[in-house]
């Protein structure tokens, strides 16, 4: 299915909402290892985990998207005029890393929501969606001088 050519405009507008997962991804794990184990933060600290999960999820969908799977409202890096798709290793381990986590303990009620996370799980997840990101950015900036990239968050570099 073909999709149509976006006015720069419009993709400048779509980069703000890109730009948004990306800032709320990173802060929602810089947030919730900021809050002590203490009890009485627990609802603040499940808010900004999950607050994460679900923007990095969203990143993952938005680098992965392909033709065959794509809707015609969703957005995908090829509207930015780039050739550029997300590496297979990094996929095949973003889906594993998180989606799967996403589904377990985020959407559905399971039994793996007892076992605990591995230390630095969540860093680890969202240095990669990060790296998956700033390769995309690079790719559309070398092609697509039109596009205005002032506003966009980019994270701080590890």
């Amino acid at each position: 299915m073909s999709h149509p050519e976006r006015p720069a405009a419009e993709l400048d507008e779509a980069l703000t909402h890109v730009s948004y997962e990306i800032l709320m991804m990173v802060e929602g794990v810089v947030r919730a290892s900021a809050i002590t184990p203490d009890p009485s933060d627990f609802v603040m600290r499940n808010a900004w985990v999950e607050s994460y999960i679900m923007h990095a999820r969203s990143l993952i969908d938005f680098s992965s998207r392909s033709e065959p799977h794509r809707k015609p409202d969703d957005l995908c890096p090829r509207d930015f005029g780039v050739d550029w798709t997300i590496d297979d290793l990094d996929r095949q381990w973003l889906e594993t890393n998180l989606m799967q986590q996403a589904h377990k303990r985020i959407a559905h009620l399971t039994w793996e929501r007892l076992k605990p996370l591995e230390e630095g799980w969540s860093k680890e997840v969202a240095q990669r969606i990060t790296d998956v990101c700033r390769s995309w950015r690079r790719t559309v900036e070398e092609t697509r001088q039109d596009l205005d990239w002032s506003t966009f968050y980019t994270p701080p570099a590890r």
